[in-house]
């Protein structure tokens, strides 16, 4: 069975501050709002500064790393609650997780 699809404004699992979709793809929507895929950022928030003391939180947001691989908008993973969401770092900094979506569509699921 497939998970709750996600879209612009909805939660992603908070960790300093709380974080919502950003993103999406206008073209599709769910209940009326566009989702959001691979590669869609979430808003500006606050993390753990790893190098504290101070600041205890720092400033970033982070995208969808892969989304679904079976259904696909506009060539891009469509995004469901769970997946996994990374920071976005400056090169050459390696990517690495940051959270997860948290909120989706009750009566849209993908696999």
């Amino acid at each position: 069975m497939g998970s709750a699809v996600t879209f612009v404004g909805a939660a992603d699992v908070p960790h300093c501050s709380p974080m919502t979709r950003a993103q999406g793809v206008l073209s599709v929507r769910v209940n009326s709002i566009a989702v959001s895929c691979q590669g869609h950022l979430n808003t500006v928030h606050d993390m753990p500064n790893p190098s504290t003391p101070p600041p205890l939180c720092i400033p970033h947001t982070g995208q969808i790393v892969t989304g679904s691989l079976k259904v696909r908008v506009t060539g891009l993973g469509i995004g469901r609650i769970g997946d996994v969401v990374e920071e976005i770092r400056p090169p050459p900094l390696p990517s690495r997780p940051c959270t997860a979506v948290a909120e989706g569509s009750a009566n849209v699921l993908a696999g």
